[in-house]
């Protein structure tokens, strides 16, 4: 029987985080936005009380990646430098 080399080890996920992890877009919660509060697996609440949906498996997929010590952070540009902002 031959040997069978280990899975892959996951280095890197990236998300496009607007319309695709959730709704509505951070730019239309106006002055809310984070932190949130998680109500359910599908549900947050922004600083003001507004809701924010995840899409999809989103909350899976998010918590899947915690419980398995995968860093999930993502990058925006503001200023022209990279900032990390960690999940």
């Amino acid at each position: 029987m031959p040997l069978r080399s280990p899975p892959p080890t996951l280095k890197l996920i990236a998300f496009d985080l607007d319309g695709t992890l959730w709704s509505p877009d951070m730019y239309m919660l106006w002055s809310g936005g984070s932190p949130f509060t998680k109500i359910t697996s599908t549900l947050l609440k922004d600083t003001l009380g507004k809701d924010v949906r995840l899409l999809g498996c989103t909350g899976e997929v998010l918590d899947l990646c915690s419980s398995s010590d995968v860093v999930v952070a993502w990058v925006r540009i503001l200023s022209q430098q990279f900032v990390f902002v960690y999940w």
